[in-house]
């Protein structure tokens, strides 16, 4: 659940406000994190705990969820992947400039504790 807990914080930095959150460990540690923007655009976080893979999905009309933006991947002892994609996807989202704060911090995120590359 660390690497759900990692995205979803970023999420939140990225302007997301949480508003719901379900946990499944029967599921193998499947998670979702509801958000809402500060557009009070509503999108939500799913993880596979079994697969260690996330993505984000946006509500669109008629309450269905729409896929979003690329899936994340967080093998064992190593960094997300597409971890720059993803977070763009939820800057738009949440309507924070990530990206600027990512380049004043030298390209590094202190709540990851390891550098962001591209992948």
């Amino acid at each position: 659940m660390r690497a759900y807990t990692t995205l979803r914080e970023l999420i939140k930095n990225c302007g997301g406000r949480l508003t719901e959150e379900q946990f499944n460990p029967d599921a193998g540690g499947t998670a979702e994190a509801v958000f809402v923007g500060r557009s009070s655009a509503r999108y939500r976080l799913l993880w596979d705990g079994r697969q260690q893979r996330g993505h984000l999905q946006a509500q669109g009309e008629g309450a269905q969820w729409q896929d979003l933006g690329p899936v994340v991947h967080k093998p064992a002892r190593a960094n997300f992947s597409n971890l720059h994609e993803f977070l763009a996807v939820a800057e738009r989202l949440g309507g924070d400039a990530w990206d600027q704060r990512l380049k004043e911090s030298g390209n590094e995120l202190p709540w990851l504790r390891t550098p962001l590359t591209r992948h």
